[in-house]
C-alpha cells in the first residue's frame, strides 16, 4: 500500500493568520498550489491511479480532493470521512493563530479547544481501517489538514500524542507520502 497525505490549498483565513470555522472555499492561490502538488504526484505515480482519495468534510478539503481528482484521472467519487476533520478550535474563532498554539494544550483544551488526544483517536481509527483493509497494490490519497498530519506521523512512528516528531512545515503546494 501507498498511503499519500495532502493539506488542503490556502484560503482567506491561512493568509490573515486566524483561526476561522467557516467552511470556506480555496483562493485561487490556493487551487493553483494545489494544481502543482497534484501534477507532481501525477508524474510520480506516473501510469497508476490512486484506488481511495480520501477527505475530510471541510469545503476546502473537497475542493482540494476535486482538483487531485481531474489531475489524477480519478473516476470513483471521492470518500468523504469525519476522521480527516481538523481540530475543532470553534472556542478560538478569529483569534490569531500564533497566540493561540503559544499555550499549552491544558490551557487549550480548558478553553473549549478538541483535545489532542481525540484527534490522534480519531486519526489512528482512521488508519487502523485503512492499512487493516488496505490490499498490497492500494494507492491512498488522504486530503485534510495540518493538524491531521501530526498524529499521522505519531501513529506511523508508533508514538503517543505529545511526542515530539520532527514534521516539516505542512505546505499544500506539495503531497507527503506516509507508507510505501
Amino acid at each position: 500500500m501507498l498511503l499519500y497525505f495532502a493539506r488542503h490549498g490556502k484560503t482567506f483565513s491561512a493568509l490573515d493568520g486566524r483561526l476561522k470555522s467557516d467552511d470556506e472555499p480555496l483562493l485561487d492561490e490556493g487551487r493553483t498550489e494545489v494544481e502543482g502538488a497534484a501534477e507532481t504526484l501525477r508524474e510520480e505515480l506516473g501510469h497508476v491511479t490512486p484506488t481511495h482519495i480520501i477527505s475530510s468534510p471541510r469545503r476546502r478539503t473537497q475542493e482540494t480532493a476535486a482538483i487531485f481528482k481531474e489531475i489524477l484521472r480519478f473516476a470513483k467519487e471521492v470518500e468523504i470521512d469525519d476522521r480527516l476533520a481538523e481540530r475543532n478550535c470553534d472556542a478560538f474563532e478569529g483569534q490569531p493563530i500564533k497566540d493561540v498554539f503559544a499555550h499549552s494544550e491544558k490551557e487549550l483544551v480548558a478553553g473549549g479547544m478538541e483535545p489532542e488526544v481525540a484527534v490522534y483517536e480519531r486519526t489512528k481509527a482512521l488508519w487502523d481501517e485503512l492499512v487493516g483493509n488496505a490490499a498490497d497494490d492500494d494507492v491512498i490519497l488522504l486530503v485534510g489538514h495540518s493538524t491531521a498530519l501530526k498524529p499521522l506521523a505519531y501513529i506511523q512512528k508508533e508514538l503517543s500524542p505529545g511526542s515530539e516528531v520532527g514534521i516539516p512545515k505542512i505546505t499544500p503546494d506539495r503531497v507527503w507520502q506516509l507508507v510505501s
